[in-house]
Formats: C-alpha cells, sequence, structure tokens
C-alpha cells in the first residue's frame, strides 16, 4: 500500500507514458478516456497526480488564465477519475487532495468519484449505459413503443449504414450542424484520427436514399465498454430518424457480445435513453469551486 510521501504532482513533460498507459490498462475502472493518447488529444495541457511507481493516478486538465491555474472540462473531455492498479489508504487520498487544491485556484470538474473532492460543492449528474451481451430479441424488449416507431421510420426512408466514415466526413458533418469552431473541429479530426489509427475508435454513418451522409457517432472502445464519444445528426436526420435507426443497427450487430455501451457523447435531447431504449442511469458528479487567493 503507497504512503502519503508517494503522492506527486507531475508536470506532464515529466510523465512516463509507458507507465501511464499501463497503469489505466491495469486498472479496473480503465477507460480509453484516460489513455495519453487520448489526453494529448483532447487538452491543450495536461499534468497529473501520480502515486508511487504508477499504482494510482489522476489526469488533470489545466487551464491557465493569465497564470492563474485551474482544472477544467475540455470539449471531448470525459471525467478525471483516479485510476487505481493497487490500493492506496484513506491518508493518500487525502494527500491527493491536498495537491490538487494546492496546484488550482479554480475547480469545474467532472468525476465518478465523489469522495474525490471532498468539501467542494456539487452537482449530481446521470450518464446511461446499455449492457448488449444478451441477444437482440432480449434487449429490444426494452425498446418502448416510439423507438420502435422511430426504427420502422428510419426503415422506411431507406436509412443505410456504413461502419467506415473517415475522420473528415464525420467533421464535415459537424462543422455544418453543430456549428464548431475550427479549433473544435480540429481537436474532433485529430481525436478521431488517432483513435482510427489506434485501432480503438470507429466512425459509423447514416445515410439518406440519395447516399448523403446525414448522421454520424465516433465510438472508441475500451475495457469491454464502447464509448459514444460525439453524435451528430442533420434536420433531415431527426425528420428521418436517422440517428435511431443508426444506434438500433449498432445494438442489433453487437448483441451477444460482452461489451457495455456508454452513451457518453449523444444527444439525449433526441432520445430518452432510459425509457426509449432501456438504458441504465449509471451517477457522476460536477465538482464546482474558486479559492480565495
Amino acid at each position: 500500500m503507497s504512503s502519503i510521501k508517494e503522492v506527486k504532482y507531475v508536470n506532464n513533460k515529466d510523465i512516463d507514458y509507458n507507465l501511464w498507459d499501463k497503469c489505466i490498462s491495469h486498472s479496473q475502472n480503465g477507460s480509453a478516456f484516460a489513455y495519453s493518447w487520448y489526453l494529448d488529444s483532447v487538452c491543450k495541457k495536461w499534468d497529473a497526480i501520480i502515486v508511487g511507481k504508477y499504482v494510482a493516478v489522476i489526469p488533470l486538465p489545466v487551464k491557465n488564465i493569465t497564470k492563474i491555474y485551474g482544472l477544467f472540462q475540455p470539449v471531448f473531455f470525459s471525467k478525471i477519475n483516479l485510476f487505481i492498479s493497487n490500493s492506496i489508504s484513506s491518508k493518500t487520498l487525502i494527500e491527493i487532495q491536498k495537491k490538487i487544491y494546492s496546484n488550482f485556484k479554480f475547480i469545474n470538474i467532472e468525476t465518478e468519484n465523489l469522495n474525490l473532492f471532498e468539501k467542494v460543492k456539487h452537482s449530481k449528474k446521470e450518464s446511461f449505459k446499455l449492457d448488449l451481451i444478451s441477444p437482440y430479441t432480449i434487449i429490444k424488449k426494452s425498446f418502448s413503443k416510439k423507438f420502435n416507431k422511430d426504427i420502422e421510420i428510419a426503415k422506411k426512408n431507406k436509412i443505410s449504414y456504413n461502419n467506415g466514415i473517415l475522420p473528415n466526413g464525420l467533421v464535415l458533418l459537424s462543422s455544418i450542424e453543430d456549428n464548431f469552431n475550427k479549433k473544435t473541429n480540429d481537436k474532433l479530426r485529430l481525436l478521431s484520427a488517432v483513435s482510427l489509427r489506434k485501432n480503438k475508435g470507429k466512425i459509423i454513418g447514416a445515410f439518406n436514399d440519395k447516399n448523403i451522409l446525414i448522421a454520424a457517432i465516433l465510438l472508441i472502445s475500451s475495457h469491454n465498454t464502447v464509448n459514444i464519444v460525439y453524435s451528430v445528426h442533420s434536420k433531415e436526420a431527426k425528420n428521418k430518424k436517422a440517428l435511431c435507426g443508426l444506434i438500433n443497427n449498432y445494438i442489433e450487430n453487437n448483441s451477444e457480445t460482452a461489451v457495455t455501451l456508454d452513451f457518453f457523447g449523444i444527444n439525449s435531447n433526441h432520445i430518452n435513453l432510459q425509457n426509449e431504449i432501456g438504458a441504465k442511469k449509471y451517477p457522476y458528479y460536477n465538482f464546482r469551486k474558486r479559492f480565495l487567493f
């Protein structure tokens, strides 16, 4: 078990990426969002709290406002969880908190670890996940009448699906529909390209009957979890229920696998994930604090 003396704040340039990624791989709560290549893709700068010889780590996305440093939530970043490949003591956890508080003057961050920021005000949020281990016929029983109707609408509109969409196709659609600025589009392109190169990512597109891309999702996989990192759909796609058809197509083709589908980046305003698909709710927390100088 690690001692509090082994808790260190480490600047990015001093992080051993090999040991870092090994820790993430061996962590029970390991996630694609915590690998060094993912963090490099979505964070302008990230440092870390590291315990011992990388027995526990926390990625810290850093924001610098006129030399005042804080933790913030970058676009496409998920959560700053504590990733552990070995046990740590409660005293070590307290020391981790001290390191964070002493290095940052403000916090606006999300995490699944409720005890990571004690004495900091927080609000509870909900994420949604769906296990795909059951046969499709069983999973489909949890679909609502509305979602089944939306699937039929997509079929009647002759929506087709392709698993081989390239990053430029995704970015082009996002630039039209989500009005991302160049900086965000460049980040999306980089993240998509790197994840595909690492064989961790896949972009699935939905096409209308004229073979025009009208909806797409970026999936990134790790630790038996497939994360929908980003989704985009046009007005036509909304009317033709292309995103519903796309998600149903993925579930049908990947049922009976030991995989959990995480809807992290889906537009949940378009689909009621719990009531329409049967996804389960999982809590996470937003911590927000401005410290006195």
